[in-house]
């Protein structure tokens, strides 16, 4: 439960500091799509959906300062991993897929500038908050082992208890996001790569215990 109420103290923090400095500079939207995945594994890409809105204003020249309130779907497919049992294996397709709030704040540097066209880079921390859990299993097949096969097997994961467990405790955390602009007048398409700090742990009683990292492919305007 602190943790909980940690993580919704760092949100409401955040949103009151951001919408404070939303209060001068120009308007942002952007929408598009991600493409997540586990650190460590090579899964299938499944697109995720990015929209939200922000303000940004220049600090100097080529120095300015965004931030930003996002909404994300991430969706991450394991297909047919094995999990380990006292004297089974099962092979199972996992299915993790979540909604997120997220608050960002970016530094953005101008490296390139030609006529209307502009090439920036950005760089900045964010709090994401796991809110809807959509994740499932789906049983592939089960086979018994003998105490033997147990100890030589390589399992891919590891069972644990439904005790302790909140969705919305260990789906929330902060990143840090790269990100590259190619700009056009008030358009601009963004390249951005986030990396969380926190690690998801379990989806339906798995132990997962890895940290996540999201490709996001967006679209932009300023107002």
């Amino acid at each position: 439960m602190s943790k909980i109420i940690r993580n919704l103290n760092i949100f409401v923090f955040m949103f009151f500091f951001i919408t404070g400095l939303q209060a001068k500079g120009k308007y942002v939207i952007k929408i598009g799509s991600n493409y997540s995945n586990f650190v460590g594994e090579n899964a299938p890409f499944k697109p995720g959906i990015t929209a939200g809105f922000g303000r940004k204003w220049k600090l100097f020249k080529n120095t300015g300062i965004t931030s930003e309130l996002l909404f994300n779907t991430k969706n991450i497919l394991l297909r047919n991993k094995s999990i380990r049992g006292f004297s089974w294996v099962r092979h199972r397709d996992i299915f993790y897929s979540a909604a997120f709030l997220e608050l960002a704040i970016n530094l953005n540097y101008h490296l390139i500038r030609y006529n209307d066209w502009k090439f920036n880079m950005s760089i900045g921390p964010s709090f994401s908050l796991g809110f809807l859990n959509m994740s499932k299993t789906t049983i592939i097949s089960y086979a018994h082992l003998s105490p033997e096969e147990s100890k030589n097997y390589h399992f891919d994961y590891f069972p644990v208890g439904a005790n302790g467990y909140s969705f919305f405790e260990d789906n929330s955390g902060f990143l840090l996001n790269y990100s590259i602009f190619l700009i056009w007048k008030d358009f601009y398409l963004e390249c951005k790569y986030s990396r969380s700090f926190f690690k998801i742990y379990k989806i339906d009683a798995i132990c997962i215990d890895r940290k996540l990292e999201t490709i996001h492919i967006l679209i932009g305007y300023k107002l």
